[in-house]
């Protein structure tokens, strides 16, 4: 069942197209890893303590994307991913998400959202 969120249109518009700059910005912490994914992914990364050496990696996301464009698409699928002690949301949880995006959207092709780690091909 689909509930209604408590806050209002306006709000929840500024939220959705906020969720683009991390993935649709070069500085958002998971462009790398949709730059040249073939729909538009809207997501947030994050870190949460894990009371161990490495935090806890986590990355919420929706697609395809609200652009904010009069003709956007309505999403179709949202998830989360959380990595116990994985180090960055950018680092396991995003890419683990794409994985899911990839299998449920039956996308085909080699992208580098899919490539687990904290290495991006700038360095």
């Amino acid at each position: 069942p689909v509930g209604k969120l408590p806050l209002s249109a306006d709000n929840l518009s500024v939220v959705q197209i906020a969720m683009l700059g991390p993935t649709t910005q070069p500085s958002g912490t998971a462009y790398y890893r949709f730059k040249d994914f073939p729909i538009q992914i809207a997501g947030k990364t994050g870190t949460a303590e894990s009371g161990q050496a490495k935090p806890n990696g986590w990355f919420m996301s929706f697609a395809p994307a609200i652009t904010g464009a009069q003709n956007s698409p309505k999403p179709q699928i949202a998830m989360g991913a959380l990595v116990e002690r994985s180090d960055f949301g950018e680092c396991y949880a995003a890419p683990t998400t794409a994985l899911t995006y990839v299998a449920h959207l039956k996308l085909t092709g080699n992208y580098y959202a899919t490539h687990i780690g904290c290495s991006t091909p700038q360095g």
